[in-house]
């Protein structure tokens, strides 16, 4: 009996501290243009960053990012980060029919971090995102984003993709609304 009070009275404790941390920054949304990793000029930024919604460039010194983007056949690839280059955190994506608009909260399960995901022009997926959360707590230290690829382009006579992304760079918080989430 005094071995269950002590596992209740742990789990209570935990609970109660990962509730405890704060939203701190809005849900943000914008769209960003990535050129495909292979075949686009040196310079050009080539991944993801969804905690500060950055395109960067795969292979630049002491540059993080989430996702690696490519194209074939009229898809986009995206890479799990830690896939392309060793060394960086897991990111995991879910594959969804859902509509972008539709997609008010990420899900917590069912992503995959083994292989790269490939979309259409409208698609979505939903990004579980490497660790930039203080404090290392269980279920809290990931952030979520959703991305549509709204269109192939060019730029200079190279491929570029576009993407619609909404991030919520709260560890932990898996809501999509405007604002503050609070969830």
């Amino acid at each position: 009996m005094f071995a269950l009070a002590i596992v209740v009275f742990t789990v209570v404790a935990c609970e109660d501290l990962t509730r405890s941390i704060e939203a701190t920054t809005d849900v943000t949304e914008d769209t960003l243009t990535v050129f495909p990793l292979r075949g686009s000029p040196l310079s050009a930024p080539t991944a993801f960053d969804l905690f500060s919604l950055r395109p960067r460039r795969v292979g630049d010194a002491g540059t993080a990012y989430d996702v690696a983007v490519d194209t074939a056949s009229g898809a986009a690839i995206l890479h799990p980060a830690h896939l392309v280059e060793s060394g960086l955190p897991k990111t995991a994506i879910l594959e969804t029919t859902t509509p972008f608009e539709s997609i008010t909260e990420a899900p917590t399960s069912g992503y995959q971090d083994t292989a790269a995901v490939t979309i259409g022009i409208g698609e979505t997926v939903i990004v579980r995102a490497r660790n930039v959360c203080a404090g290392n707590f269980t279920g809290r230290d990931i952030f979520y984003a959703k991305l549509q690829l709204i269109e192939f382009g060019s730029s200079d006579g190279f491929t570029t993709a576009r993407f619609r992304i909404r991030t919520n760079p709260n560890c932990g918080f898996r809501s999509f609304a405007d604002g503050l989430p609070e969830f």
